[in-house]
């Protein structure tokens, strides 16, 4: 308490100037202290935070890496140079080998350059009985070892017109000729079409590239087991992730694709054979008939048409012509007075 009181007593007795001073000297050492803790809140402050309780709980110790020697700064100095050279290598050999791709050895070009195609295939049937066909296209899809998407009927009046209905069905692709043959057994086919789509280059690119990442993968995992400092950990681990992701999708599009390519579609559209009633001409009796009803259908038209006739006129055009009668007969009268007093002033003799 009395070193407190002297020094407020010697602070006093100073020159202004002196006070002025060291006042901004407080205040300089408050806004860097103050700048300080906002760099370490900050938002990449806040991620460092977030890391080292992280890594903490995994059993590393904060700030582990500046506790150490003389000698094992240099160590770890140089542990961070190895990681970070073979960190640089891995992607340019990930690099490199995606550009152009180690070569094949006989068999597995064999492999590789395998034609994958999707087929297609659209095909028109015309059956006596639309739902009888639909019956034998599910048995003929099911002894084919194949499967059925979907499924459509349309439904027409009796005697409007045929029957449609359609089916799409999937059937591996080596038994796919076998499937189209069979199918004039069960109705005559009117238009039938194949299509295929080459899918190999993609599917080469995509054996490649999932190669390529799983080399630069074993790489990063490599590097992961050695010691280094918590940053480059971290940044290892998330590149780790990153590899792992693309392998991932890469490998699920290579996958739809085998599926596309060792199935095909089938698209069916069925038809039922329609034969038209036969007319003959009609009767005197009715056409008479007819020609009494239509014109009992005339009258009861134009008896409704007189009718709402009436009632627009009564509800809508009666109000509105009697306002116009009673403004017209307004105007008439003011009109009216108007010219009789412009006479009189004229017809005045002059005093």
């Amino acid at each position: 308490m009395n070193l407190a009181q002297n020094f407020s007593e010697k602070l006093r007795k100073l020159d202004r100037r002196w006070q002025v001073v060291i006042l901004i000297f407080a205040i300089v050492f408050c806004l860097s202290v103050m700048s300080l803790m906002a760099g370490r809140l900050a938002p990449g402050g806040a991620m460092a935070v977030l890391d080292d309780l992280r890594l903490k709980a995994e059993g590393y110790a904060e700030g582990q890496e500046l506790v150490y020697e003389p000698q094992q700064l240099y160590e770890n100095e140089r542990k961070q140079k190895e990681m970070s050279l073979a960190a640089g290598a891995a992607k340019d050999e990930y690099r490199s080998r995606a550009a152009s791709p180690a070569p094949l050895h006989s068999q597995q070009a064999a492999e590789y350059f395998q034609p994958m195609i999707i087929k297609t295939a659209n095909v028109s049937l015309t059956v006596k009985d639309v739902e009888a066909g639909m019956q034998k296209l599910e048995n003929l899809a099911t002894s084919n070892f194949g499967i059925i998407t979907s499924q459509n009927l349309t439904a027409m009046s009796q005697g409007q017109g045929p029957r449609y209905g359609s089916l799409t069905v999937r059937v591996p692709s080596d038994k796919l000729s076998g499937f189209l043959e069979q199918l004039r057994e069960i109705g005559k086919v009117t238009s039938q079409s194949q299509n295929g789509q080459d899918v190999s280059g993609e599917a080469v690119d995509l054996e490649s590239r999932i190669k390529n990442l799983k080399a630069e993968e074993q790489a990063l995992q490599g590097i992961m087991t050695r010691s280094g400092k918590i940053p480059h950990v971290l940044e290892v681990s998330r590149e780790l992730a990153r590899v792992r992701g693309e392998i991932e999708s890469a490998q699920g599009r290579l996958n739809y694709l085998k599926h596309q390519v060792s199935y095909s579609t089938i698209t069916l559209n069925i038809t039922e054979e329609f034969i038209a009633p036969a007319t003959g001409k009609p009767s005197f009796i009715t056409v008479m008939a007819n020609t009494f009803t239509q014109a009992l259908e005339g009258l009861y038209n134009v008896g409704v048409a007189s009718l709402q006739f009436i009632i627009w006129l009564l509800v809508l055009w009666l109000p509105i012509l009697g306002v116009l009668a009673l403004l017209t007969r307004v105007a008439w009268e003011v009109l009216r007075r108007a010219w009789h007093s412009v006479g009189s002033a004229f017809s005045r003799p002059a005093a």
